[in-house]
């Protein structure tokens, strides 16, 4: 049920907003020091190689700064880069957390954090986030729009650190957006708005180059059925087990392009077919395809089902 707003939280969405932002951009800042030493450590010899040449005469300095950019470019897209930013996640959410907690002075049950019908709620979550990459990856292969073929680049260690990794981002977007965000606008504004503007919110900061039309739909589908899964369990446990096992599913084991990046440990490739980039998702992959499109209209029209049976039974009890 949506509680009376208090005076404490009765403010402008645009500050709701503001908090957003910076939690995001302090959390960010402490990934980028994990991030940073690892590039360093990559590209650290050659550095040192390119000063010498630098301070020999054998590099002009527009040469320098020019491989330097290259180098720096490069490293970060090395897989390790990618896998501690991933696993760096955490300390995106340890910044809201501590928001929360020692600012704020919230219960963590007030971001959805609650060990209320955990279990269950992770279940449902789970089983969620597979039939989603089931219908993401399933359907292009279905329709011929797409192939999947055996890895040819397994490494295990790698493996399970970005499927740990792909959780932990999960975990990290739900804190931030449903937990935060959602919860917040829920406790002070119509249920629709906080659905709708969470969502919007959602596809701004999350927006990468490479992604389609239906890249954007099916993200604001996205928010808003994990937004309707918040407000019925209470809780964001089954959101970010959703979220989490989608990623991990389509990214580490099909193979396929999450929130713009492919990794090359994987267990399968998942390669779209030229022509078929609606069904398939093209770059942008599975999870901007039409097989995620179905699978959530098909959630949310389940929750808003849910929503509506359980109003019904309050006002006939």
């Amino acid at each position: 049920m949506q509680q009376n707003p208090s005076p404490l939280y009765r403010r402008s969405m645009f500050y709701d907003m503001l908090v957003l932002l910076l939690l995001a951009l302090v959390g960010g800042f402490f990934r980028q020091i994990p991030v940073t030493a690892v590039v360093y450590i990559i590209i650290g010899p050659t550095l040192l190689d390119m000063a010498e040449q630098l301070r020999t005469g054998t590099l002009t300095e527009e040469q320098y700064f020019g491989q330097l950019q290259t180098e720096l470019l490069n490293a970060m897209q090395n897989e390790w880069v990618v896998i501690v930013s991933l696993l760096s996640s955490v300390l995106v959410v340890g910044v809201v957390l501590f928001w929360c907690r020692k600012i704020r002075k919230q219960p963590l049950s007030d971001i959805g954090l609650s060990t209320q019908k955990a279990l269950p709620r992770t279940g449902l979550g789970c089983l969620l986030g597979i039939a989603c990459a089931l219908a993401a990856v399933g359907l292009p292969l279905l329709l011929k729009a797409a192939t999947l073929s055996p890895s040819d680049a397994v490494s295990p260690v790698r493996t399970v650190l970005v499927a740990l990794g792909l959780l932990l981002a999960g975990v990290e977007e739900e804190v931030l957006f449903r937990g935060y965000l959602f919860m917040e606008w829920r406790r002070t504004r119509p249920l629709w708005q906080a659905v709708v503007f969470s969502s919007l919110v959602f596809i701004i900061l999350n927006a990468t180059s490479g992604m389609n039309f239906l890249s954007y739909i099916n993200m604001f589908l996205l928010g808003c059925v994990l937004a309707l899964l918040c407000h019925l369990t209470g809780n964001i446990v089954c959101s970010m087990c959703l979220h989490g096992i989608s990623n991990l599913l389509i990214g580490c084991v099909f193979g396929g392009t999450v929130s713009g990046t492919v990794f090359s440990s994987r267990l399968f490739a998942f390669a779209a077919t030229e022509g078929r980039e609606l069904t398939s998702g093209g770059a942008a992959g599975p999870e901007s395809g039409l097989g995620m499109t179905l699978i959530l209209v098909l959630l949310l029209f389940g929750l808003l089902w849910r929503m509506a049976d359980k109003k019904e039974k309050a006002n006939r009890a």
